[in-house]
């Protein structure tokens, strides 16, 4: 709604930082945007209570407490099928059961990976 609404320019405004790191219910206006923000487009690596390290880029390289994401014991969608892209060093390297990685670095010079959602197959284009 934020996007569609009269607090759009201040939501673009206000959305780069690395802080918050640490969800709270509590948070509102900019600090709860910016997370959500954060979450969705440059989260990697996470800590055991939640805590968001935004500064490591390099795969399965996070300083400690931290390690990816998708490793995390808490992480609500185990089960689900977990499409996503945005982290090439992971190179598209397997990450686990549910778990579909897009980004190969095609922009510095990997494949363009798509999948074929019908079948979970991946093709690559040079």
């Amino acid at each position: 709604m934020t996007l569609r609404s009269n607090r759009a320019q201040n939501y673009f405004e206000h959305m780069y930082g690395n802080q918050p790191t640490t969800w709270s219910d509590s948070l509102k206006g900019t600090e709860r945007h910016r997370f959500i923000t954060n979450s969705l487009t440059r989260m990697r690596f996470c800590a055991e209570d939640g805590t968001l390290d935004l500064e490591t880029k390099d795969a399965f390289n996070a300083p400690h407490p931290f390690y990816p994401w998708f490793s995390h014991k808490g992480r609500k969608t185990l089960q689900d099928n977990v499409i996503f892209g945005h982290w090439a060093s992971l190179e598209g390297r397997d990450c686990g059961k549910h778990l579909f990685p897009l980004d190969t670095g095609c922009v510095w010079g990997g494949p363009l990976r798509i999948m074929n959602l019908d079948n979970g197959s991946y093709i690559h284009y040079p």
